[in-house]
């Protein structure tokens, strides 16, 4: 499966983000300011993402954050 540049961006922002049970999470907005990809851009990529089953939305208790899949 080929990663692009963008996704692997966010896969390694995500994987330094604060830790939920055990597993690391960032908001979009996180995500944007750590990569400096514009909103916009980000959904797409994280749509991406989702879609090669490599992020997964999580719902915590005060906002919606992605992690990387086990």
């Amino acid at each position: 499966m080929k990663i692009t540049t963008l996704e692997q961006q966010v896969i390694d922002s995500i994987a330094t983000g604060d830790d939920w049970d055990g597993f690391p999470h960032m908001t979009a907005s996180e995500i944007s300011e750590e990569t400096n990809i514009p909103m916009k851009q980000l959904r797409g990529v994280i749509s991406s993402l989702e879609q090669k089953d490599i992020i997964q939305e999580s719902e915590l208790p005060d906002c919606i954050a992605w992690m990387v899949c086990a």
